[in-house]
């Protein structure tokens, strides 16, 4: 009988310890000196039936074998979920609310049936000493088609741009999503800027945010300073610079009196729907208006209105005056409704006759092109049929002089948009491109298209140089202009200039009649204008230094 009973203890006693896990508790008191009476843990490592202390604050002693300053202690536990925090000496640490048992002051810990180790934390704070943590947060509760069933993701500088790896959670299901990003910095010293956005899908698809307002980084993305230890994002509005808000009926209306309507009907697309050309069609409302509505939350956003449902097709180029990033750009505001008319490839909402169909001659100098494409030179534009490569015209040099000439008959609207290629014209490197920014306008697709403004009688137009706005741009002038940057644009309250160059600017604010309403001379990189005042319109930002002189559209809302 003694036998048995031993042999039941026995068994009793091993189901006890099999049911146990090793855990292992760390602290790092980066900074703080250890208190030589020695470094514990406390907690209720008796609350599943384990003969440990019970909140004793010298029952339980760290080692810190590698003289590292980083406490450990080994525990047996059975498996569930306890509460503790760390002393030195006689100091208990203060827990951080946002890491706390909720309510409690006190660390979590959940333990299972495999040996764990949990990471060292820093005394008195959430995570590892030197560690620094940012909250990516966003409300998607005003997002135009809903949370994607792909999940919501944050890419951007601090993870490759990976659009599929790194998903924000809805835990409590308020529709505001969240991702903890945590930590260690290169440089102590040093804040860090963290270029990122918000994608509502878990790729590059179309539904990822293009932030124009003054949270962004005039790139389409945002761009936040990241402090020394900590950083709380707003939850701002998705692809909005606010909070979310009731959103705003916009009706969007063109005027297509002077085009032949498509078969498909008149499409538009824009950042409030994926930019996709074939999901919103518009209606016939009569008398050439055709008509959508949306409900937007506030902010800016770009869009472009459709001929037909295809990018292939004779879609708007948007004038110089109301171009934006080669689209149209409207701010939706907080009110019940808003709208929004414009006739179709013109800025206003008056449609201005199109000029008689004329002939162009459009001539450009190839001396300056280090090789000429055995493929030819070749005219693409917005105004042929078909339009841009699809519409390629060969120009011809019948003399041998290195200025290649083509001759088309132009239709439609006055203001139209080309641009010459050198080869190809399906290779977009082939196309002129950087050396247009002084005199171009945005395409849209990263490029920039020369433009002019027909007159309905024949025309020869200047000789154009390759890829250059004239044939005498400077060097210096091109490197000015290639690292101006300005942001926000469109701007409300302030606008920033960023710039590189190694000689004090000038850099002026230039209103539509060629008025300077704000000058500054800056002997830095970086300088600021206030807005706030200004009336809205067409602006112009323009630097000048020794030997270069470079000019930047604005829109001022």
């Amino acid at each position: 009988m003694k036998k048995l009973y031993f042999l039941g203890v026995c068994l009793l006693l091993s189901a006890v310890l099999i049911s146990q896990t090793a855990v292992t508790f760390q602290v790092n008191l980066g900074e703080t000196v250890a208190d030589g009476a020695g470094v514990f843990v406390a907690g209720n490592f008796d609350a599943n039936g384990d003969a440990y202390p019970v909140w004793d604050a010298t029952g339980i002693q760290l080692m810190d074998a590698d003289m590292d300053n980083v406490w450990t202690v080994e525990l047996m536990l059975s498996a569930g979920d306890y509460e503790y925090k760390f002393i030195n000496g006689a100091a208990w640490e203060g827990v951080p609310g946002n890491c706390e048992v909720v309510g409690t002051g006190n660390r979590g810990v959940s333990v299972g049936m495999m040996p764990m180790t949990i990471d060292p934390i820093c005394i008195n704070e959430c995570y590892n000493c030197g560690t620094r943590t940012v909250l990516f947060q966003v409300d998607m509760s005003l997002a135009p088609d809903g949370v994607n069933p792909n999940g919501v993701h944050v890419a951007g500088s601090f993870q490759g741009w990976d659009a599929g790896s790194t998903e924000l959670l809805d835990d409590d299901s308020d529709l505001v999503y969240s991702y903890l990003y945590v930590y260690t910095p290169v440089d102590p010293a040093v804040n860090d800027t963290l270029v990122f956005k918000y994608i509502n899908d878990n790729g590059f698809n179309g539904f990822e945010e293009s932030i124009s307002g003054d949270c962004g980084d005039g790139e389409g993305n945002r761009r936040e300073i990241i402090s020394e230890s900590s950083t709380e994002l707003t939850a701002y509005c998705y692809n909005t610079c606010g909070t979310c808000v009731a959103p705003t009926a916009v009706t969007f209306e063109v005027d297509m009196s002077l085009e032949t309507v498509d078969a498909n009907g008149v499409h538009i697309a824009g950042a409030f729907q994926g930019w996709n050309a074939t999901a919103s069609p518009l209606t016939d409302m009569g008398s050439g208006i055709w008509a959508i509505t949306f409900d937007l939350a506030p902010g800016d956003y770009q869009f472009k209105y459709l001929n037909g449902n295809s990018w292939d097709g004779p879609n708007e180029s948007v004038p110089g005056e109301c171009n934006v990033g080669g689209n149209r750009s409207i701010t939706v505001l907080e009110q019940a409704t808003q709208s929004d008319l414009n006739c179709y490839n013109q800025c206003g909402s008056d449609c201005l006759v199109d000029p008689d169909p004329a002939d162009i001659t459009f001539s450009v100098d190839m001396n300056g092109v280090e090789t000429i494409s055995a493929d030819g030179v070749w005219l693409i534009g917005g105004f042929t049929n078909p339009v841009w490569q699809s519409g390629a015209t060969e120009m011809t040099d019948d003399n041998a002089d290195g200025i290649y000439v083509a001759t088309l008959n132009a239709g439609g609207p006055a203001n139209i948009q080309y641009k010459f290629v050198n080869g190809d014209v399906t290779v977009t490197e082939n196309e002129e491109n950087a050396g247009l920014e002084l005199c171009g306008i945005e395409n849209g697709i990263g490029g920039y298209n020369r433009t002019h403004t027909r007159s309905g009688s024949n025309e020869t137009l200047a000789i154009a140089c390759f890829d250059q706005c004239d044939c005498e741009s400077s060097v210096a002038e091109m490197i000015l202009l290639n690292s101006l940057n300005i942001y926000p644009n469109p701007a409300s309250e302030s606008v920033s200039v960023v710039f590189s160059s190694e000689n004090t600017v000038t850099v002026s604010l230039v209103n539509s009649l060629g008025q300077v309403v704000r000058t500054e001379l800056v002997n830095n990189d970086f300088m600021t204008f206030d807005v706030s005042s200004l009336a809205s319109g067409l602006y112009s930002i323009q630097l000048s230094t020794e030997g270069a002189s470079v000019t930047k559209s604005l829109i001022i809302e």
